[in-house]
């Protein structure tokens, strides 16, 4: 019976102890239903925009959407997100690099010729109210 309650104890501590933290996200300025919506949530050790953390696909619908992330602990993220309307996977652009599809950060940051630092866009986990990332369009 000791054992037993070992493993019972030890299995229901490490479920107390996980400390994922949910970041819920508003996506807004969606121009169809056409495709999806991707999104990419870093920490400041990621290789901003390129190597994330992790990555999240939801249908797309017109307007807005909204999902939840599972960050794995309090700290510091920044989310990138795009408007996947031909279903590539890439965001595409014309010859010149600016984006056709729709896209935006967690703080609706923006560079100024390109995107913006991962500094821009983070914000703190957890957060006390829903992200609202608000698409561009060009």
């Amino acid at each position: 019976m000791g054992t037993f309650s070992f493993w019972v104890g030890l299995c229901w501590g490490m479920i107390w102890m996980r400390s994922d933290q949910t970041i819920s996200v508003e996506i807004h300025g969606l121009r169809s239903a056409e495709g999806h919506v991707r999104l990419a949530l870093f920490r400041p050790s990621d290789v901003w925009m390129k190597e994330p953390l992790l990555t999240e696909t939801i249908p797309a619908r017109k307007g807005a959407v909204s999902v939840k992330l599972q960050a794995p602990a309090s700290g510091i993220y920044a989310i990138t997100v795009f408007h996947d309307t031909d279903g590539d996977g890439k965001l595409r652009t014309n010859v010149f690099g600016i984006p056709r599809e729709g896209f935006g950060f967690s703080n609706n940051a923006m560079g100024i010729f390109g995107p913006p630092g991962f500094k821009e866009a983070s914000f703190a986990v957890p957060a006390s109210q829903p992200l609202r990332i608000d698409l561009r369009h060009y």
